[in-house]
Order: structure tokens, then C-alpha cells, then sequence
């Protein structure tokens, strides 16, 4: 009680000292968020398919994958062809930034643009945004309560639902907390509470009481495989008479990269990455196997289901800083569709924003709603602070927060990165 104590307040004074760079907002534009259809639509729809939307944290689309790596994807375009499948080859981000991209999603909207300079509050960011307080403002939870569904969160790590919205969990309460120490949850609570939006949890996660606490959160995180719970949990699962919507953030192949290529675990003592990293390319293989196990399992269980596999975003690998936040634009995204919905020219359309649009009105049978596609590129040179810090080269662990505070919100259109950050 007395360290958390101090830290309120620490953030307090922070947050009304010289270090706040911008007033703090949380509105972004969608104050007052609806239904993505409106009432005299849902009491006419009477189709509602299962919606499975599965973010694949990270991943590369497979023409990436095939020139960074030298390597085929064959096998599984084959699997792409000979199922009713539709992959997306040229697909570009919403945002560069997993926070950025799930906020969004749930706004069912894009929240800022290259016109706007403001300071977001990240406790209107995801995750935090999925807590029972705030989720249920956000236009795709109203739209599914409209439409009657139960949404199902498998989180980014396994304690997430619990941690942030236990109704949206699969799990059972009692096996589930009993999984859960009171360290993690202290440390959880720590962090959410007045941490995330200061420089002050840079100089926390130095110190050895927070290596305590986060023992049990590494661990959880290694041990994070979102589509094999989802499917684990399936097999028994009784959906009732309600539709369902089940969000699954699967963290792979972003790091770390705890997997080989046929998703055993890799031994720690033996990991010596190369460039371009292995590690990416063994988790990378592993998940396209784990598209492939949920997708044949679906087809049985669930066979008029919607199905998205998407990334939230790309894997920067390149020459430079320019090159590598390009790379991280480029994303992975393999659809099963309505045959409507697949009849549909979708090519340079679809991001995370406009696939659960697209999700939305094809389990629904409704005209497809998109909005005008865009990618949006921020803070380079903070990402480059964070990788010298991660490899050691500098020890300052303040430079990247204090970087991250002063552009948070600031983003740019991605295809302009070269004139807002020239390459000498």
C-alpha cells in the first residue's frame, strides 16, 4: 500500500509538472459513438453468422516472408486454393501500432489522422479500453449488443480477459485465478493504474521489485498461444442460442520467439539470432500452421462462420528507418467469406478498420460499409530509441519514454515517411 501510495503520488506530480507536454484527451473524434447499423436495419436482419477475427501480432505477408527469408509458402498457398479462401497479397496497416490499430477496431473507425495533434490518454487505448466501463460506449460492442451477440475475448496474453473484462473471458473463474498470483495482479494493477502514461515505468522496470512482480507475467506471455486455447476451448464449448463474436490476439510471430517452425519450444540456451532474425521466420512458419489446425477445425464445428486472420501489423526488417517502418506497413490478412462477400473486389481496401466492417456486414448479409482506406505511419526515431535500449546500446531508459511522450498521436500518412523524415 505504501509503494502505490508513492506512485500516485509520483504521477500526480508528474502529470502537473513540465513534463506534460500536451493536455491530455481521450475523445478523439467519436464522442458520441452508434451502432454500425442503425435500428430500422437490425430489425430487419435475420442472418447472423459466428464472426472468428484472429490478429496474428506481427506477421509479414507471405511475399515478405518469401524475399526476406529466401524461402517458399507453396504449401500453404495450395491450402489457400483448395479451401474457400481469400488471401490478400498487397495489404497495408491502418496504423504501425498494435494500440493504435485495436483502439481503432473497436471504434470501428479510424481515431486520428495527419491533421490531428493531440496527446492521446492511454487509458482510452487499448487494452485498457476493454474494461466493462469503457467497452460498453465503443460502437462495435453497441452494434454487437443491437445485433444480440456474445463477444469472446482470447487475449494477447492469457491474463487479459481476466485481468481487464472476465465476462468476455472463456475461461473458468475459479481454474483461471488460481492461475493468477496475487504478483501479477499487484503488478498488473501497479502499471495500469499510474504507470502507463509516464516516464516513471521505465525507471519501475529497472528496479528488482518489479522483476519480482513480472516473474509470473513473462511466463505468461511465453506461454501465450491464443489460437490453440481458442480451439482447445471449442471443442466442448456450448454456443447456446446467442451468434458469436470471438476476438483472438494471438502475440506470434511477434517475439519473443518461443516456437520452431512446428510449434514446439524452442530451447532458450540454444537461440542465437541471426539477420534476418530465425526466430521471426520459425514462429512465422508455426503460425501458418496454426491458421491451417483452427481453419480445418472451424469447418467442422462452425462451417458457415466468418473467418479473418489478420495482422495488426508488419515486421520492420530493412536498411534503414525509413525501410523498416515501411515493412511494418505491409501486412498478412486470408479471409473466409459469405460468396457474396467474396465476389466482392476488396484488393487495397482492407485494414483492421475496415475487416471488421467487412466482417460485420457479411455474418449480417448487409451491403458492405467500407471507409476510404488509409495507412499512417508514427514516431520512427522513438522505435530506433527503443531497439538501441533493447541491444544495449545506450543505457538511458528515459529517452525513448520521453520520446514516445512528446509524439504520441502524432501520425502521418505512411507513403509520406521520406518527406517527414528524409533519409541523408
Amino acid at each position: 500500500m505504501v509503494l502505490i501510495f508513492c506512485l500516485h503520488k509520483l504521477t500526480s506530480i508528474y502529470k502537473i509538472s513540465g513534463f506534460a507536454l500536451k493536455k491530455s484527451i481521450s475523445a478523439f473524434k467519436l464522442d458520441n459513438e452508434i451502432s454500425f447499423f442503425d435500428q430500422e436495419q437490425i430489425k430487419k436482419i435475420s442472418t447472423k453468422k459466428n464472426i472468428y477475427f484472429v490478429v496474428t501480432d506481427g506477421m509479414m505477408p507471405l511475399k515478405a516472408y518469401e524475399q526476406q527469408y529466401n524461402s517458399s509458402t507453396e504449401k500453404f498457398r495450395k491450402f489457400i486454393s483448395s479451401n474457400n479462401l481469400s488471401y490478400f497479397e498487397n495489404s497495408l496497416t491502418s496504423y504501425d501500432n498494435t494500440k493504435y490499430n485495436f483502439t481503432a477496431f473497436m471504434h470501428l473507425n479510424y481515431i486520428i489522422d495527419e491533421n490531428d495533434e493531440i496527446f492521446l490518454d492511454r487509458m482510452k487505448m487499448y487494452p485498457n479500453i476493454m474494461r466493462p466501463n469503457l467497452i460498453k460506449n465503443l460502437s462495435l460492442k453497441k452494434t454487437l449488443d443491437d445485433l444480440g451477440y456474445k463477444f469472446v475475448w482470447e487475449g494477447w496474453s492469457s491474463g487479459n480477459c481476466f485481468q481487464y473484462n472476465f465476462d468476455l473471458c472463456i475461461k473458468d473463474k475459479k481454474n483461471y485465478s488460481q492461475k493468477l498470483s496475487k504478483k501479477y495482479k499487484l503488478n498488473s494493477y501497479i502499471f495500469d493504474r499510474f504507470l502507463t502514461s509516464t516516464p516513471i515505468k521505465s525507471f519501475y522496470g529497472r528496479l528488482k521489485i518489479y522483476k519480482f512482480f513480472n516473474d509470473e507475467i513473462n511466463l505468461e506471455f511465453e506461454e501465450n498461444n491464443s489460437i490453440g486455447n481458442l480451439n482447445d476451448k471449442l471443442k466442448n464449448y456450448n454456443f447456446g442460442t446467442k451468434p458469436h463474436f470471438f476476438l483472438v490476439h494471438h502475440m506470434s510471430p511477434h517475439d519473443p520467439w518461443i516456437y520452431n517452425s512446428d510449434c514446439s519450444k524452442r530451447n532458450p540456451g540454444e537461440i542465437k539470432e541471426t539477420y534476418p532474425p530465425t526466430g521471426y521466420k520459425l514462429a512465422y512458419e508455426c503460425v501458418l500452421k496454426r491458421i491451417q489446425k483452427l481453419y480445418y477445425f472451424l469447418e467442422k464445428k462452425d462451417p458457415e462462420a466468418i473467418l479473418v486472420f489478420q495482422a495488426d501489423h508488419g515486421f520492420g526488417l530493412g536498411y534503414n528507418l525509413n525501410q523498416q517502418a515501411k515493412e511494418t506497413q505491409k501486412v498478412f490478412i486470408l479471409m473466409k467469406l459469405n460468396e457474396k462477400c467474396s465476389s466482392q473486389n476488396l484488393n487495397g481496401k482492407l485494414d483492421m478498420v475496415n475487416n471488421i466492417r467487412l466482417a460485420l456486414s457479411c455474418a449480417t448479409n448487409q451491403k458492405i460499409n467500407l471507409l476510404e482506406k488509409k495507412s499512417y505511419s508514427s514516431y520512427p526515431n522513438c522505435r530506433a530509441w527503443r531497439q538501441y535500449i533493447k541491444e544495449q546500446k545506450i543505457k538511458s531508459f528515459f529517452r525513448y519514454d520521453k520520446c514516445e511522450q512528446k509524439n504520441y498521436g502524432k501520425v502521418f500518412l505512411a507513403e509520406d515517411i521520406d518527406k517527414v523524415f528524409p533519409v541523408n
